[in-house]
Order: structure tokens, then C-alpha cells, then sequence
């Protein structure tokens, strides 16, 4: 099952900033079908252009906005890593990224994608070989 993190948090802040979702899926231009399976945890948390869509459509604070993506990452490195709990080397460095990843600027925030390409490029070549 896909991490929930995000899908929760953002359902929350959508309820809380009395937003629909077909309104805000019409507003980020995604499938509203797409968003309630993100929001009930369905869907894997959705990349960062979506992500990037979607956060304009709360009028939230710049906070809010980045502890959303924070969220976002984090289950989408949660869900590269599922499975792969033996794997000590994955996970060390998955916590590492993970205690540092709420004082991310944007430069770190690039280099956090950068990251999560490449374990998932390593988890894919193991599975391979």
C-alpha cells in the first residue's frame, strides 16, 4: 500500500481551507478521481510538478505549502524503499535524508530529487541482478 502522508495531509488542509476536491482537481488540471485516490491513500503521493499544481489551489501559507511537499517526498521515498527494510545501506541513508529534509531550500530540495532517483535507480538494479 502506498505511504499516506501526504494524501492525509492535504486532505486535512483542503477540508480545512473549505475547498472541494473536483474544484481543486479542476484548479491543478488533474483528474478529480486521481486526487480523492492520492487523498485516500489509493495512489502512490503524487511527483513534484503535481504536487507543484496542486498547493496553489489552497491559498495556504508558505509553511503549509512546504511541510506538503516535505510530506510529498518523504512517501515517495517511503515507497522506493518498501521492501527493502534488510537493506541497511538504503535505509541508513534514507534516515539521514530524512532528519534533514524540513530545513530544505530549494537547491536542497533538487538535490533531495536527485537522491530519490538514484536510490530508486539502485533498488531497481538489485531487484535485476
Amino acid at each position: 500500500m502506498a505511504s499516506m502522508l501526504f494524501g492525509r495531509a492535504f486532505n486535512v488542509a483542503r477540508i480545512h481551507m473549505d475547498k472541494r476536491q473536483g474544484e481543486v482537481a479542476r484548479l491543478a488540471g488533474i483528474d478529480a478521481s486521481y486526487l480523492a485516490s492520492v487523498e485516500c491513500g489509493r495512489r502512490k503521493a503524487p511527483n513534484r510538478d503535481v504536487v507543484d499544481k496542486l498547493l496553489p489551489t489552497l491559498n495556504a501559507d508558505e509553511s503549509l505549502r512546504t511541510k506538503l511537499r516535505c510530506l510529498a517526498v518523504i512517501d515517495r521515498m517511503l515507497d522506493v524503499v518498501e521492501g527493502q527494510a534488510a537493506d541497511e545501506m538504503i535505509m541508513t541513508r534514507l534516515n539521514k535524508l530524512l532528519r534533514q529534509v524540513a530545513d530544505f531550500n530549494e537547491g536542497e530540495w533538487d538535490s533531495l530529487e536527485c537522491a530519490l532517483a538514484a536510490l530508486s535507480n539502485q533498488c531497481l538494479r538489485r531487484k535485476e541482478g
